[in-house]
């Protein structure tokens, strides 16, 4: 009896170990993703996927081998992650290269060969609100793909500010589409992986009302952290901020710093020599500097041409801007890429996310206007030039 007692016990604590171990086991694959899928086209080879996981806080570039058309992915993922699934390792602008959204949930991903862009994937909610969002925008990005598949630089001044303003409207009706989806989805990965293309282009009061409605679990994201970041950013150069001192080195090879211009209202022009919406404002901000210089108005103009200097110097001769200050933006770039702070770059002191953006500084160094995708930026600042200086 004594022996049959024992013998139960043993048989309970082994099924109670199994049991335990389901659990664990449950438990942790349901932090995992198993990402089966079909390749038409190519029955061998390689296929490399890459992505982001939050568990382990760093990047994992994966490879795995196409048997028969069939491939499988097995990662570590507590949340939604952006993937990137590839034919060639790294190679972005590819027929065989897209985006999907992974969850820690077993998916399957049908993809053709040479139109990885018309990817099917079942198993992750992200990536099927993704493809919806899509198929609301598909009508605007064919032809705001139509529009800029045409040289721009081959048409005239005017022909090519028409294009401008039409591709002004047509991304107008992209971004009322994502601005539904965030406010229906405040919780969704996906809010928060759009979210981050709109900095500079929402006001930073929109920016922080989405980034707040996030939610606890989304805000330890990496992807949350680069929005908070670009908030403070944007803060250092939001109205009623000191402006930011700076120091660099004119068109002419001259020294500048923010202190030659004290006691002086200066006006900061962001731009480049590209940038078309740009260069049709320069002779009209160019107008004001002459009606207001003689009142303390400076112009500064900042162009986002670090690594071709001779258009931006030919810029300024042709749109007849040479009377003001221009300096480059400064930006160290190989810095920018391994994810180093460059404190030298005048965008990143004054958050500039999109060009133009034009800057208001008062003669006590505090911001009193910013300008950036309102269609009348010009009447408003000749409006608050006017109340600036014809009191």
């Amino acid at each position: 009896m004594l022996f049959f007692i024992r013998y139960c016990i043993v048989i309970l604590n082994l099924v109670l170990s199994c049991f335990v171990s389901i659990i664990v086991y449950s438990q942790t694959n349901s932090r995992g993703f198993v990402l089966e899928g079909e390749l038409i086209g190519k029955r061998d080879g390689n296929i490399y996927l890459s992505y982001f996981s939050e568990n382990e806080k760093k990047r994992f570039d994966d490879s795995c081998k196409v048997k028969d058309g069939k491939f499988t992915f097995k990662g570590d993922i507590k949340n939604p992650a952006v993937a990137f699934i590839s034919l060639i390792k790294g190679r972005a602008f590819d027929p065989n290269a897209t985006n999907i959204f992974l969850e820690p949930n077993r998916m399957y991903l049908i993809i053709k060969k040479d139109s990885f862009s018309l990817a099917r994937l079942t198993g992750s909610k992200t990536h099927k609100d993704y493809d919806s969002l899509q198929k609301r925008k598909s009508h605007f990005l064919r032809v705001y793909e139509e529009i800029i598949s045409g040289t721009m630089d081959n048409r005239s001044k005017n022909e090519n500010a028409n294009k401008q303003e039409t591709l002004n409207i047509i991304m107008d009706s992209i971004s009322r589409i994502d601005y539904n989806f965030f406010r229906s989805n405040p919780t969704s990965y996906l809010t928060a992986y759009l979210l981050q293309s709109y900095v500079g282009r929402l006001s930073v009061d929109s920016l922080v009302f989405y980034y707040s409605r996030l939610g606890d679990n989304l805000k330890q994201h990496v992807i949350t952290k680069n929005i908070r970041d670009k908030i403070g950013k944007l803060r250092n150069g939001s109205i009623g901020s000191i402006a930011s001192s700076f120091a660099s080195v004119d068109a002419n090879g001259d020294y500048v710093l923010s202190r030659f211009f004290r006691g002086k209202y200066i006006l900061l022009n962001f731009w480049a020599s590209w940038c078309v919406p740009c260069r049709k404002e320069n002779p009209e901000l160019n107008g004001l500097y002459e009606m207001y210089k003689g009142k303390g108005l400076k112009v500064i103009g900042i162009a986002d041409n670090d690594k071709d200097t001779l258009s931006w110097k030919k810029a300024i001769k042709e749109d007849n801007i040479e009377s003001w200050v221009h300096l480059l933006r400064s930006a160290n770039h190989e810095a920018k890429m391994s994810g180093a702070k460059d404190n030298s770059d005048l965008f990143e002191k004054f958050g500039v996310a999109g060009l133009p953006t034009l800057v208001l500084i008062n003669s006590n160094g505090i911001i009193i206007s910013r300008y950036f995708d309102e269609k009348d930026r010009i009447e408003k600042l000749s409006v608050k030039l006017k109340e600036v200086f014809d009191k």
